[in-house]
């Protein structure tokens, strides 16, 4: 079976039309980890939105600028939240901020695409390919956007309507969103807890003592953290998405979306793509490694040479036994490359 990993770096550079270093649409461009909070007009306004988040984005732009590794201040922030109540209160207004301000610049970054995403491009070689091997693959993905979701709808003509769409069709690849998406969130089950009207503030100030039912998936792509669950009953609920750390525990998915990739995707894994991901995922490795395919290939793309070497370094530190090639491009060189037919094709 072939897999294609997908991490923050594949939107990134995911509209051919503005690659990495061209100054069209970059106020809207999917940030990478460690931009988060940049100082973009729209992220400034979700901190007047969400003012409980001003502490942890002003020491997160002093850590990125550094240079330093983002995802470990996170979870550094996360060890000290566990007995810290106002901390885990921050942290759970991040999430808010994260499902606010990854929708605002995906709408018009997919606009300005017109439906041409390297996402795209790449899923019609793999349904192409498909018909030939009969392999439909599978995609696992870190990111918590939707442009994935778009291209795989369009590629295979399956509109994502609940939380199993996303595995239930035998003639398209499972779509596995480890780490939550946008478009998900996670009913409260006490909203007693709450009053009458539900608004993110209130969520916010009460998350430690809220109990969550199992993860929804929402119709609309509403960005003001309220959750509208797709059968059109108002759901209090808070967005289904893990923030960034490295050493993660669990992943923020269904059950089932676990169990099919432990079960039936990385046994069977032969040969995977892995496009913008830096192989940061402790968690994810830990799991990999436990059910590998003796015959795992690995090829990596991460935006040049230097990038995807460090991406390769972390899967051998990790213990992962494969192959391992690392291709000097970006997404959008990929999709024109000789190799990404070799890869395709062999």
């Amino acid at each position: 079976m072939l897999t294609v990993i997908f991490g923050a770096g594949a939107s990134y550079d995911s509209n051919p039309s503005t690659p990495p270093g061209t100054s069209a649409g970059s106020a809207d461009r999917p940030p990478l980890a460690n931009e988060l909070f940049a100082r973009r007009s729209t992220f400034e306004q979700l901190l007047d939105d969400y003012p409980e988040v001003a502490a942890i984005a002003g020491e997160f732009r002093s850590v990125a600028q550094r240079g330093s590794d983002v995802e470990e201040y996170l979870e550094a922030l996360y060890d000290r939240s566990a007995h810290d109540r106002d901390l885990l209160c921050q942290l759970a207004a991040v999430r808010f901020y994260i499902s606010s301000a990854i929708p605002f610049g995906v709408q018009h970054w997919s606009a300005q695409a017109h439906g041409v995403t390297n996402y795209r491009l790449l899923l019609e070689r793999l349904r192409s390919r498909s018909l030939s091997t009969h392999d439909v693959g599978s995609l696992l993905t870190f990111n918590y956007d939707y442009l994935l979701d778009e291209a795989w709808s369009h590629t295979y003509h399956h509109d994502i309507e609940s939380i199993d769409s996303y595995v239930d069709h035998q003639d398209a690849p499972v779509l596995l969103h480890l780490h939550g998406s946008t478009n998900w969130y996670r009913p409260i089950t006490n909203p007693g807890m709450l009053g009458n009207v539900f608004t993110p503030k209130q969520a916010i100030a009460k998350f430690p003592d809220l109990h969550f039912g199992d993860i929804g998936y929402r119709s609309e792509r509403n960005p003001s953290g309220i959750s509208i669950a797709n059968d059109e009953r108002f759901q209090y609920g808070v967005p289904a998405l893990t923030v960034p750390v490295r050493s993660k525990s669990h992943f923020e998915c269904p059950e089932r979306h676990i169990n099919t990739m432990l079960r039936e995707v990385l046994p069977a894994t032969t040969k995977a793509l892995v496009v913008g991901w830096r192989a940061n995922e402790r968690h994810f490795l830990t799991e990999w490694q436990a059910s590998a395919n003796d015959s795992l290939e690995i090829f990596i793309v991460s935006g040049d040479a230097a990038k995807g070497n460090e991406t390769g370094q972390n899967i051998v530190n990790s213990g992962l036994k494969c192959k391992l090639h690392v291709l000097p491009y970006g997404f959008t060189e990929l999709i024109d490359s000789l190799e990404l037919e070799a890869i395709l094709t062999s």
